[in-house]
């Protein structure tokens, strides 16, 4: 009979650890890929933060985007886009870590707030935003000619996930003229 209940024993154990092996496989062993994923700013994060985008510079143009409705850019393709506003990350209480704008749900083009807006920091009421400007390019022959949609994301000042734009930017990138006249002689043939 000690032979029998021992045996019992050793089926339980193997039991319980081969449960705890199942719920390693399913629990335990997604959460590093999840937790890298957070780390890299790849998660949206719920709540909104305070931002605004504030023009665009296309060719010689300086066009406002705010307050809204914002205009439909229309730049020439091989033209670079300037996009300029500032990000702070309100429940953080410091400038974001990144700005992202998202091209038609695809291409992502990235920069960091650090352009000092003394302005933001005195209405916002904190010197730690101070440093949260932002100029973004989006590089000549990026577009192709057609309508595009650009969302942006902020990327929490820790790192861990992003806010997103409740703004749109809307381009309609048009073909470039034969002959340029001279305010777009930068621009490149793509």
């Amino acid at each position: 009979m000690f032979r029998s209940v021992q045996r019992f024993r050793v089926e339980i154990a193997a039991s319980a650890a081969t449960a705890f092996l199942v719920v390693l496989l399913i629990v335990v062993l997604p959460f590093p890929r999840f937790a890298a994923a957070r780390a890299r700013g790849a998660l949206p994060l719920e709540g909104v933060t305070q931002y605004s985008i504030d023009a665009a510079q296309v060719d010689v143009r300086t066009i406002l985007l705010w307050p809204r409705p914002q205009p439909k850019l229309e730049p020439f393709s091989g033209e670079p886009i300037f996009i300029t506003g500032w990000a702070v990350d309100s429940a953080l209480h410091a400038p974001v870590k990144s700005i992202v704008a998202v091209v038609d749900g695809g291409t992502a083009y990235t920069t960091t707030p650090s352009i000092v807006r003394l302005d933001v920091a005195a209405k916002l009421g904190s010197p730690a935003y101070a440093p949260s400007g932002f100029s973004l390019t989006i590089p000549p022959c990026a577009l192709a000619v057609g309508p595009h949609l650009i969302a942006f994301r902020f990327v929490a000042s820790d790192g861990h996930g992003y806010y997103r734009s409740a703004d749109y930017v809307h381009l309609d990138v048009q073909a470039a003229p034969a002959n340029p006249p001279p305010e777009l002689s930068g621009l490149q043939r793509c």
